[in-house]
């Protein structure tokens, strides 16, 4: 688990447009930042619209992950200095270890405490929930956890991070399953980047759920990136149907024979006979082609 710059730069992007995380914020994991505080502030003076609150007195701003100290790393600043520069009144953190102090013991695998219910305004993860066997019951337990109006930040493997978890996360999942239990999805992000060097210099998109399969095709790690808000209070979760499928369901039965489509259907089933002469980079130029076309998925954004 660690905060990337990526990580940072789409906070700060919601952050100044959305104002959105205040209150009281609870954090997967005591989570490792990448930075340091100087540079954390390089960042935030980028986006000009972010008005960043002022640290109280003698707020500790130095690294908590143990095995960082006496290190390079042990330079880097924390979580909770970053949501107080957000405007979070209070950070808490919680884990299923006791290893690095957490705040709350809690186990997502299993049901919350009664006490836990409704209790925080923000949560955030950042890279825990895909280590999670139990993965609908953690999901309810975080839904469960927010307050109405609270906000949702997750950032969690998409695809080519073999073993790195027990899943990877299509983005539509999280459209799906907010869409079922009472949330809105503010915003999603698709960072294409290495799984081996955090550090190396990716790409950042925002994405927009258009109903399509295979937004982007890459031979490098992408991350999916959401923030959502709860609007309602349920008293048990509803399970999503995929609705690329239901989507499409209702599309072929409209029957639509419009020339577009027609040639649309042509030009696919010319490639699927030529598939295994097709080179995987021509592929990749074919979904960025889908995407720029009538689809719109995918917007880039920067670097970083």
């Amino acid at each position: 688990m660690g905060i990337l710059k990526h990580h940072v730069e789409t906070l700060f992007l919601e952050a100044a447009n959305k104002n959105l995380f205040k209150g009281h914020v609870l954090v997967l994991g005591q989570q490792a930042v990448y930075m340091t505080l100087n540079e954390l502030e390089i960042i935030a003076k980028n986006h000009k619209k972010l008005n960043l609150s002022e640290l109280p007195k003698d707020f500790d701003t130095k690294n908590k992950i143990p095995t960082w100290f006496g290190t390079k790393n042990d330079l880097n600043t924390n979580v909770q200095t970053i949501f107080k520069l957000l405007g979070a009144n209070k950070v808490s953190i919680c884990d299923i270890s006791s290893y690095e102090n957490p705040d709350f013991l809690i186990d997502l695998n299993d049901p919350i405490d009664e006490k836990l219910k409704n209790k925080f305004d923000v949560i955030f993860d950042c890279g825990t929930l895909e280590h999670i066997f139990n993965f609908p019951t953690a999901m309810w337990n975080l839904v469960s956890m927010l307050k109405t109006d609270g906000v949702l930040y997750l950032a969690l493997p998409s695809s080519n991070a073999i073993d790195h978890g027990f899943y990877s996360y299509s983005p539509g999942l999280f459209y799906d399953y907010f869409n079922e239990n009472g949330f809105t999805v503010l915003s999603c992000y698709l960072r294409e980047g290495s799984p081996l060097f955090y550090g190396k210099k990716g790409k950042l998109f925002k994405y927009s759920h258009k109903i399509n399969e295979i937004p982007l095709i890459s031979n490098t790690g992408v991350e999916v990136i959401v923030i959502a808000q709860k609007n309602t209070n349920l008293s048990n979760p509803n399970n999503p149907i995929q609705s690329v499928y239901r989507n499409e369901v209702i599309a072929k039965s409209s029957q639509d024979t419009s020339r577009k489509k027609k040639f649309m259907n042509f030009v696919l089933n010319l490639l699927i006979f030529f598939q295994n002469f097709i080179p995987y980079s021509f592929e990749r130029l074919i979904a960025k082609v889908r995407n720029k076309v009538g689809r719109n998925n995918l917007t880039f954004i920067k670097k970083l």
